[in-house]
């Protein structure tokens, strides 16, 4: 058995939730553990505080996740797993102020609230919906204005493509066959009204910590946004500003625990990376890499994506918020889907007329509050070295779509 879970509450299902297979919940209470097994749970009946009981499950080579609401029972259930061979211990605190006891018992543990750790706690995340185009035809929306039309639930058509030329779209807008429909759905259609509700704060390079706080709090204040905040502190992870004492959070764990939310948070604002191996998170979320900025009344998007629906519609989010904002084009191609996406009035745009490169380089030096890009980069030949040197060697706040 690859992971035991300890506790059949609410955290202990969750986790088995998403899990699916390869568990087993141990749970003490005979009601609860009948419960479990009407629900189609697998659970074994036991206190495992036993160690005779815990031995006849062949721990060695399992994952311990502790989901009791018990700090004592939890300390006591992991020395007994310690005895028989379980290396690696993961626990919810219910009393924060014990957390360092945790720490020397080198338990990796949670202290927030239940339905962050049981996210945490390998929760599995959900696939996202993405943007898609569909034609008109007789059968389909052929003679219909665009407010007589359903194209899925949380859907919305964000453009439409007539002739060579792309409509905004209006609610009169009257279809005709062999239109193009450019329809966004879920988190998508979130990006143009509200894209940013919950927030992702992780430290992980401790020196960075006030830089990334200070500009998460301006951040969140102009969305209207709720921050998470994820850091390291006495050895275990931490889910809210108690304590000062914040140490460096390494790759690993840093990867470990964004699991849990992908899919689940808009943004996530992080400190400046310290090698290029940590931008591997870049391909999980939206990310902001946060110099500690209090405002942003400059912003540069760099359009260096063959798919930028996703990048202007979070560019035109901010737009709106902040300053004025210039969108640099890489290639002609791009601008299809410009006028039916850049809905602020301070966004102008810019297309490179020859080198793409030469003209990044030249709009990056004049320092913009924030640049916006994409980490798919497959416009503009742009290099990795060269996008590693904006987001390291200029004062700028980098935004990076994934």
């Amino acid at each position: 058995m690859k992971y035991v879970i300890v506790g059949g509450g609410s955290i202990g299902r969750s986790i088995a939730d998403s899990l699916k297979e390869d568990y087993i919940i141990v749970e003490k209470d005979e009601k609860t553990y009948e419960e479990l097994i009407k629900q189609g749970y697998k659970a074994l009946l036991g206190d495992a505080r036993d160690e005779n009981f815990m031995s006849k499950l062949q721990l060695k080579g399992a994952k311990v996740i502790l989901a009791t609401n018990d700090d004592e029972a939890n300390l006591q259930i992991a020395e007994i797993a310690r005895k028989l061979g379980v290396e690696e211990i993961v626990a919810r605190v219910e009393d924060g102020s014990r957390i360092e006891e945790y720490a020397k018992a080198k338990i990796k543990a949670i202290a927030c609230d239940k339905i962050v750790a049981a996210e945490i706690m390998y929760e599995l995340s959900e696939g996202r919906k993405r943007y898609f185009e569909i034609v008109v035809s007789k059968r389909n929306f052929a003679g219909k204005r665009l407010s007589e039309i359903n194209v899925g639930e949380g859907c919305t058509v964000v453009v439409v493509f007539r002739g060579g030329l792309a409509y905004k779209p209006n609610p009169d807008f009257k279809l005709e066959e062999g239109d193009r429909l450019g329809i966004i759905c879920g988190e998508e259609i979130k990006a143009t009204k509200k894209p940013f509700e919950e927030v992702l704060v992780v430290v992980t390079d401790s020196k960075q910590k006030d830089k990334v706080f200070r500009e998460a709090r301006m951040f969140a204040e102009r969305f209207d946004a709720e921050l998470i905040y994820l850091y390291k502190s006495q050895g275990s992870i931490m889910c809210s500003l108690a304590t000062d004492e914040i140490e460096d959070m390494s790759l690993n764990e840093a990867i470990e625990l964004l699991k849990a939310f992908e899919g689940k948070v808009d943004l996530m604002i992080t400190n400046v990376p310290k090698s290029r191996k940590e931008l591997v998170f870049l391909e999980k979320f939206p990310v902001l890499l946060a110099k500690g900025k209090e405002d942003y009344k400059n912003a540069l998007v760099i359009v260096n994506t063959s798919k930028p629906e996703k990048l202007l519609n979070y560019a035109s989010a901010i737009s709106n918020f902040f300053g004025e904002t210039t969108v640099l084009f890489l290639n002609q191609e791009q601008l299809k889907a410009a006028s039916s996406i850049m809905e602020s009035p301070k966004m102008k745009t810019s297309l490179a007329s020859h080198n793409p490169l030469v003209e990044v380089i030249s709009e990056v030096k004049k320092e913009y509050d924030l640049v916006i890009l994409s980490a798919k980069n497959d416009v503009g030949n742009l290099s990795e070295n060269v996008l590693w040197k904006v987001i390291t060697k200029t004062n700028s706040s980098v935004m990076v779509i994934e």
